[in-house]
């Protein structure tokens, strides 16, 4: 494990297989293996069947959700002893959450699983979906399904590691600042033509809106967004990020362009 931010899901999947394996195996001291760690765009339906769901909430800056999908049967370590399904959940989101804490420097811990009473299959919550199998033996491994929300995703990918402050006091030391010259006495008139050629960047805005991260971790091919400006409102145009003008939208040989319909004063 380390504290560098992981390039890649797969990686960081493999991290929290790898760090709830280790806690399961803590817990109940037995030693723990997992096998076929993959990523994979959806769960099949025998998945669901004879199996629990429970979605367990992991702390942080952007609290992210893990839903856990195991055997209902839970896992069976030997002839006398075996770990029921809430536990083990648990065991395993404990897991994932100390490895994506290590992976972006910040302590992170998982809450204790609340059962999915509804279908399990979580449609439309899951940016990736991870699945692998765990147990103490390669005759017991039981098959487990993390899903991981968007909000999770976020966490885990858009988060830098901490960077340790500076505790010492700066050096501080007057300037020596040059005598400035001569200028124009206030109220002179300026040659705006000397900025004639400066470039400066249009923008035409035609509307905004805001967004959960989870939606916008959902946006896929055809997706929607309603924006906060009615049809056929003017659209704002922006000089340097700076409101200057509104207009219509118009057609040019086959191009958009705006006919400028209004001056905003300043």
């Amino acid at each position: 494990m380390t504290n560098a931010v992981t390039e890649t899901i797969g990686d960081i999947a493999g991290l929290m297989v790898e760090s709830a394996v280790a806690a399961l195996g803590e817990a109940i001291g037995a030693a723990a293996a997992a096998d076929g760690v993959e990523l994979i765009t959806a769960i099949e339906a025998t998945a669901y069947e004879g199996a629990v769901a429970a979605r367990s909430m992991i702390s942080g800056a952007v609290p992210g959700g893990l839903v856990t999908i195991a055997p209902a049967d839970g896992l069976q370590l030997d002839a006398e002893r075996s770990v029921e399904p809430a536990l083990l959940i648990d065991y395993l989101a404990k897991g994932a959450a100390t490895a994506i804490g290590q992976t972006i420097g910040t302590a992170l811990q998982a809450a204790p699983a609340e059962a999915l009473t509804a279908d399990p299959s979580v449609a439309g919550m899951a940016t990736h979906i991870i699945r692998f199998s765990v147990g103490t033996s390669p005759t017991n491994l039981v098959p487990i399904h993390w899903v991981v929300e968007a909000t999770l995703d976020a966490l885990m990918t858009a988060t830098d590691p901490v960077i340790p402050v500076e505790t010492s006091a700066p050096s501080v030391a007057p300037a020596n600042l040059p005598e400035l010259g001569a200028s124009a006495p206030p109220g002179a008139p300026q040659d705006l033509h000397l900025l004639s050629d400066v470039q400066m960047n249009v923008t035409v805005e035609l509307g905004r809106a805001v967004m959960q991260v989870r939606d916008l971790l959902s946006l896929r091919e055809g997706s929607i967004i309603e924006l906060d400006r009615a049809a056929g409102a003017a659209v704002d145009v922006l000089v340097n990020g700076t409101l200057v003008a509104r207009g219509e939208v118009v057609v040019i040989d086959d191009e958009l362009g705006v006919r400028v319909t209004e001056l905003v004063e300043r």
